[in-house]
Formats: C-alpha cells, structure tokens, sequence
C-alpha cells in the first residue's frame, strides 16, 4: 500500500517563547495581584475536595492590562502559525493564577471545552515566578506514557492543544505565579 501525503503535519505537541522579561513578570504579578479582591473566580486554598486547589483571577482588559493581551496574542500567532496551523478566532480569557499555599495544585484534565460556536483550540501558560523562589507546581503534559514537563525559565510562555491532558503539581516550597489563556477557534474538521 503505497501513502501519499496531503501536506506536512505541523501539529506539534506544544512549544514555548520568551516573550516577557523578569521584569515584565514582575509588573504582570503586580498587576495580577493587585486585582485579586475584585475579579476572584475561585480561591480553593484549604478545600482538599476538588480537582484543583488555587487562587484564580481574570484579568480585565484595560490600560494597565492591555499590553498583555497585546504580548499574549503576538506570541499566540507566531508560534500557532509555525507549529500548529489552528484556525483561531479570540483569547477567551487571560487568568492571574497563584499558588500560595504548599500543597496548591490542578490535577490532570483537558481544556478543551466549547465556546458558542467554537472550542478552545490551544491552552497557554506564561512562567511569572523565577524558578529559584520555589519548587514543584510543575505545568505536566500527559502524552500515553510519555510525560513532558514544560520550561519553567521566568518569563517563558508555553504552548499546547487544548486537547492535552494536563496538570500543575503540588506546590511544595514558595509561591508561584503564572498567566493562563485559552484561544478559540471553529470546531475542528
């Protein structure tokens, strides 16, 4: 049986950029703090009966927030553009998350969810902690038996089909900081 390729898979399993700076992260965690009162969607810290346990805040679009977005979606189009090919519509939302307390964790689960007429396509996590402020809460990639730890460089962005199981690990030492974002797009074909 012979096979002939339509075109060149450029799916990838996830990939990563650099696009903020320690000092960039430490104004995204300034800022990201500064609006956990007023935009919480979760604080679970203590509860040790759900899937996940952390703080979670949307970020609003405004002039203090807009060149993260601006950043995110830079980034987002280059790197889907280069390795996965999606067709893409919208970052669905930007989230300040913190894991404060040790033991802070997200088990494993999909972000692949349905949006009105579309799915969350690509799933992406900006590092704002500088790895040496704490250990564990490590952003895993579930491949069949294959586990692929994402880059944990301050300031790295990773990037991954919303269709990857995933999870953070447990918090063991420190505080870590970090942005996650989904983008949509159509349903896939």
């Amino acid at each position: 049986m012979s096979i002939w390729h339509l075109k060149k898979d450029t799916v990838e399993r996830w990939c990563w950029g650099q696009p903020l700076t320690p000092e960039g992260c430490e104004k995204a965690i300034n800022i990201g703090k500064s609006f956990l009162p007023k935009y919480a969607l979760q604080d679970v810290s203590g509860q040790v009966d759900l899937p996940y346990r952390n703080k979670t805040y949307s970020l609003p679009i405004n002039d203090d927030t807009r060149w993260i977005f601006e950043i995110c979606t830079k980034v987002v189009l280059d790197m889907n553009e280069k390795f996965f090919e999606f067709d893409l519509w919208y970052i669905n939302e930007l989230q300040f998350i913190a894991y404060e307390d040790v033991g802070d964790f997200h088990s494993k689960h999909l972000d692949m969810q349905y949006e009105c007429s579309g799915i969350h396509k690509l799933s992406f996590m900006i590092q704002l902690s500088d790895p040496e402020t704490y250990e564990g809460c490590e952003i895993q990639l579930h491949y069949d038996k294959e586990v692929v730890v994402c880059k944990k460089d301050q300031g790295t962005m990773s990037l991954y089909p919303s269709y990857s199981l995933n999870e953070t690990t447990p918090i063991t030492k420190g505080k870590r900081y970090a942005l996650m974002g989904w983008v949509v797009g159509p349903k896939f074909k």
